[in-house]
This record gives C-alpha cells, sequence and structure tokens, in this order.
C-alpha cells in the first residue's frame, strides 16, 4: 500500500529522470539544479544527497543509460545465440 511518500530510491530515480532530459534538451552547461529540483520535484537538499555535484549527476545519467545499453546488448546476443544453435541443429539432422 502506497503511503504518499517517497523513498530515498524514488527520489534518486525522479532526480536522474529529470536530469537526464534535462541534458538532452538543453544541454550538460545549460542545465542548472534549479531547473532540476523543480524538475524532479524535490528540494536542493535532496540533490545534494544524492549527488554531490553536476559531474556526478552526468556520470550516474551515463552510467544508467550504459547499464540499459548493455542490458539490451546481452539479451540481443542472447537471443542470437539461441536461433544460431536451433539453425545449426536443423541444418545437422
Amino acid at each position: 500500500m502506497k503511503t504518499g511518500k517517497s523513498t530515498a530510491g524514488d527520489t534518486k530515480a525522479r532526480i536522474l529522470d529529470a536530469t537526464e532530459k534535462l541534458f538532452i534538451e538543453v544541454g550538460y552547461e545549460a542545465t542548472s539544479l534549479r531547473q532540476v529540483t523543480s524538475r524532479a520535484i524535490v528540494n536542493l537538499a535532496a540533490v545534494n544527497y544524492h549527488f554531490r555535484s553536476k559531474d556526478i549527476m552526468m556520470q550516474a545519467v551515463l552510467g544508467r543509460a550504459w547499464g540499459r545499453s548493455t542490458r539490451v546488448a546481452w539479451h540481443c546476443w542472447m537471443r542470437a545465440k539461441r536461433i544460431g544453435r536451433a539453425t545449426a541443429s536443423a541444418v545437422s539432422t
């Protein structure tokens, strides 16, 4: 049951989501912490708690994107491997 209270993980995710969108929309240099706090609906203390600087926020955004692309690549590779095995056994019989 939801209590309406955000967890630290929810807050951090909202900050990262807002930061990623702002970096895409206006660029790294033009993104301000004020814009991030406004978009994520958090206060500056929350941003400073989870990320000490805009550079660290950028690293987190890139790390999250890298993680997603790595997972996608792994799933594609596993699928290709299964298809390859199925094709090889069909050809050999």
